[in-house]
């Protein structure tokens, strides 16, 4: 039986000067829901924040969880698997870095040539000279930004609507229930992908590509706090690409 390498991007944190301070981090939870779907989850790592391209064919799909922070390594390696039709699935700040990745992907076939960490710099930079920022900041107060914690999933749930005929309607239903705790919604979606869920306030919730072939594929919720399909059809889409 084939394994699904499904390799699973930190969050990167590096406090002070102090050599023991960097790190990267990751969560059990998802771990669980990969191995629980039939995929083999194994921690991705880094050298200096640098990405070695040949490594990225040891896996058979990404996982994009949350953090404080998105690193240009995870753009590259979304246009690594865009390219290589290779599933990734985001979740919460995963969603963000796709919807990013949209509008630098626009920019990067208008201009041609390799993806480079400078390239993403640059592109990136664009992005936040045209809208401000890359992602917009959410009014206080509002439904999405929650502290959760074990007791309180269900009183943070609040209703997303699914659009219908995409991929996003093969694995939930028309409404559902979803916990967030995120403060950001997308300024804009680029051309290769489209937004298949939005919430009652207009808050984007889910990104899905436009060629339903590829499956880069981002919840801005946390359906690991759920029960749903999304980790059993992202192996499934693993295993068959």
């Amino acid at each position: 039986m084939n394994k699904c390498i499904i390799g699973i991007l930190p969050s990167y944190y590096c406090e002070n000067e102090n050599p023991y301070s960097e790190y990267y981090k990751y969560n059990c939870i998802f771990a669980r829901k990969l191995l629980e779907a039939g995929g083999v989850p194994v921690g991705m790592m880094f050298n200096g924040n640098k990405l070695d391209y040949k490594v990225l064919d040891l896996y058979d799909g990404f996982l994009i969880t949350g953090g404080n922070k998105i690193n240009d390594f995870v753009y590259e390696i979304l246009y690594y698997a865009y390219e290589n039709n290779k599933p990734v699935l985001g979740i919460c700040m995963g969603a963000e870095s796709i919807d990013v990745f949209s509008l630098l992907l626009d920019s990067i076939e208008k201009n041609g040539g390799e993806v480079t960490s400078e390239k993403v710099e640059t592109y990136y930079k664009t992005i936040k000279e045209k809208y401000g920022s890359t992602l917009r900041r959410l009014d206080p107060g509002n439904i999405h930004n929650n502290y959760i914690i074990d007791g309180n999933i269900e009183a943070t749930k609040h209703e997303i609507t699914i659009v219908s005929n995409t991929i996003a309607s093969k694995i939930f239903p028309d409404k559902i229930l979803v916990p967030s705790m995120h403060n950001y919604d997308f300024h804009a979606v680029g051309s290769h992908f489209k937004v298949s869920a939005k919430a009652s306030d207009g808050v984007c919730e889910i990104i899905e590509c436009v060629d339903p072939n590829k499956f880069i594929f981002g919840v801005h919720f946390h359906p690991e706090l759920i029960k749903t399909e999304v980790f059993n059809y992202f192996i499934d889409r693993v295993k068959n690409s």
